[in-house]
């Protein structure tokens, strides 16, 4: 990988972290758990592209459904001890099926045509996409960190794309 590539990355990290940096965390309550469980979150996600961009000989739908697969195992004894209360099954097959079968499988098929670095850098909008739709539905104004952070995320992105197509 470049030395370009590796500073959009790292511009990029320093965009997500200023929209991270407003968050207030505090170890003594439940939130240690939830950071937790998000860094453990991140791990698997960062492994999602470098696994697929391995295993390119294996079509998108195999790959699709043995992640879920995977997921669904891990996460049935947690969702059958937990009190989540009657699902709304409309709005669960929604979810499962447009948000998770058929985004996964773009994104896996995907990953056979781009790089492991450019999918990290296009990942780096999933942060942002969440203080858009958080400004478009809530109203939640965001803050200059966001700001900028967003703006850096963006800018990391953009770069990325110019650079591509020069080369």
């Amino acid at each position: 990988m470049s030395a370009k590539r590796w500073g959009l990355i790292g511009l990029a990290f320093l965009g997500l972290g200023l929209i991270m940096s407003g968050q207030r965390i505090d170890l003594g309550d439940r939130d240690f758990v939830g950071i937790l469980l998000a860094l453990t979150a991140a791990f698997f996600y960062a492994l999602i592209p470098n696994l697929g961009r391995f295993l390119r000989e294996i079509d998108g739908k195999t790959l699709t459904f043995l992640q879920l697969a995977v997921a669904s195992l891990v996460l049935a004894p947690i969702v059958a001890i937990s009190d989540v209360g009657e699902p709304v099954w409309w709005a669960v097959l929604v979810l499962v099926a447009v948000h998770t079968v058929f985004a996964l499988y773009l994104y896996m098929d995907g990953l056979k045509e781009v790089e492991v670095s450019e999918a990290a850098l296009l990942s780096y909008l999933d942060p942002l996409s969440a203080v858009v739709y958080a400004l478009l539905i809530f109203g939640e104004v965001p803050g200059i960190k966001t700001i900028a952070g967003g703006t850096l995320i963006l800018l990391a992105s953009a770069l990325d794309l110019i650079w591509a197509r020069g080369s």
